[in-house]
C-alpha cells in the first residue's frame, strides 16, 4: 500500500470519483476530494497531503455566492501557505491558462481526458522532482543557518570586544582625565586648558555612549534575558527617541507564546522585524509604523504597515538578502503590498500627496515542540 496522500480538487463529481478509484487502485490514498478551492484548503489544513491534482477551472459557487476562486487562485495560495507540489488537471490547454498556472509553483499539468498510466507515472515523477527540491531546499537551509549562526556569533565576538575590552578602556580614559582636570584647577591652569581637557572628556563619554549602543544594536541583551517582546520594544523606544516617527508594537500573541519560541528563532525575528523598520524609515520617510503579531495556532503571523510614500523592499538587495535567508531557515514566507495612500508632507497636515504605503505580510509555522 502506497502511503503517499493525494487530495482531489475538481467540481464534477464523476471525474473525481474516477480519479479517486483510478489512484486508489495504484495503492494511493485519496480519503478526501475537495469541490471548490475553499474546501480544498480546509481540506489541506486539516489532512495535510502529500500532493494536490487540481482541476484548474472550478463551476461551483463559494459559500454566500461569492465569486469562487478558480484553481489556479487556490493552487497559489496552497504552494505559498502550504508549500505543496501541485498538478494541474485541465480540459484547456490555451497558452494564456497554461502561463497563469505555470507561475504558481506548479509541478506540471495533464490535459482530460487523462489515460490512467500516464497519471501514475506523472504523479511518480512530481512526487521524485518535489522530493528531489525539498532535500536541495533542505541542504540550502543549513547552509543559510551555518552563514547566519557565524554572522551572530562574530556579532557576539564584536559585541563583548567593543563593551569590555574597548568601553572599559575609554571608561577608565575619561576617569583619569577628570581626575586630570581636577589636578589643572587646582594647579591654577588657564580656562582654555581645563576647558580643553574637559571637552575631550565629554568627546570620549559621547564615543563611550555610542559604542553601548552599538554593541546593543550588535547582541540585543533584552531579548537574551527578557525575551522577543520586551527587546522589541526597546528598540522601538529608541528609534522613536531618535526618529521623529510613531510605532506601535501589537505584540500581546507574543507574550502567549512565551518560551515556546526558541531564543535562536526569536533573534531571527526580531532581525527581520529590524530590517524592515529601518527600510521603511530610511526609504518609505513614514510619520506612523504598525507592527502586529497574530498567533493563529500553526503558525505565527507578522503584519509591518506603514503609511508613507512607499518603496519597493526588493530593491534594497542587502536587507532583502538578510529577511529571505532568515525566513528560509524559520521555513517562512513573506508578501508584500502596495496601498494607495494620503501622506503629509507639511508640518500642519495642511498638504497632501498620493502615496503607496507597504503592507507587509510574514508567516512561520509553529510546533508544539518549544520551536518554530
Amino acid at each position: 500500500m502506497n502511503s503517499t496522500q493525494i487530495l482531489i480538487v475538481e467540481d464534477q463529481p464523476q471525474i473525481a470519483e474516477w480519479l479517486q478509484n483510478t489512484l486508489q487502485g495504484f495503492g494511493f490514498d485519496v480519503p478526501y476530494i475537495a469541490y471548490s478551492g475553499e474546501q480544498a484548503i480546509e481540506l489541506v489544513n486539516r489532512s495535510k497531503p502529500d500532493l494536490v491534482l487540481m482541476d484548474i477551472n472550478f463551476e461551483v459557487p463559494s459559500n454566500h455566492g461569492k465569486i469562487p476562486m478558480d484553481g489556479i487562485q487556490t493552487a497559489e495560495k496552497l504552494f505559498n501557505e502550504f508549500n505543496l507540489p501541485i498538478l494541474y488537471i485541465t480540459g484547456s490547454t490555451d497558452i494564456e491558462t497554461i502561463d497563469r498556472a505555470s507561475l504558481t509553483g506548479a509541478y506540471g499539468y495533464l490535459v482530460k481526458p487523462i489515460d490512467p498510466n500516464e497519471l501514475k507515472t506523472t504523479i511518480d515523477l512530481v512526487l521524485k522532482k518535489y522530493r528531489l527540491y525539498q532535500s536541495e531546499k533542505q541542504k540550502d537551509i543549513e547552509r543559510a543557518k551555518v552563514f547566519v549562526d557565524g554572522q551572530e556569533n562574530e556579532r557576539i565576538r564584536i559585541s563583548s570586544e567593543l563593551h569590555e575590552e574597548i568601553g572599559t578602556i575609554l571608561s577608565v580614559l575619561s576617569q583619569d582625565l577628570s581626575k586630570i582636570e581636577d589636578f589643572s584647577r587646582l594647579k591654577g591652569d588657564s580656562a582654555e586648558t581645563r576647558l580643553k581637557i574637559s571637552s575631550v572628556r565629554s568627546q570620549i563619554n559621547s564615543v563611550i555612549q555610542a559604542i553601548k549602543v552599538i554593541s546593543s544594536e550588535l547582541m540585543p541583551v533584552t531579548l537574551i534575558n527578557l525575551g522577543l517582546y520586551p527587546a522589541l520594544n526597546r528598540y522601538i523606544k529608541d528609534v522613536i527617541q531618535k526618529k521623529e516617527i510613531k510605532i506601535d508594537l501589537f505584540g500581546e500573541d507574543l507574550l502567549e507564546l512565551g518560551d515556546k519560541i526558541d531564543t535562536s528563532v526569536q533573534l531571527c525575528i526580531y532581525r527581520i522585524v529590524v530590517e524592515l523598520v529601518d527600510s521603511i524609515i530610511k526609504h518609505s520617510h513614514s510619520a506612523k509604523i504598525s507592527i502586529s503579531f497574530c498567533n493563529f495556532g500553526s503558525y505565527l503571523e507578522i503584519i509591518v504597515e506603514d503609511d508613507g510614500v512607499g518603496f519597493n523592499i526588493l530593491n534594497n538587495n542587502l536587507g532583502f538578502m538578510s529577511i529571505q535567508t532568515r525566513l528560509s531557515i524559520l521555513n517562512g514566507t513573506i508578501q508584500i503590498e502596495s496601498i494607495p495612500s494620503k501622506v503629509s508632507v507639511t508640518q500642519n497636515d495642511s498638504f497632501y500627496k498620493d502615496g503607496m504605503a507597504n503592507y507587509i505580510t510574514i508567516k512561520l509555522p509553529i510546533n508544539t515542540e518549544n520551536d518554530i
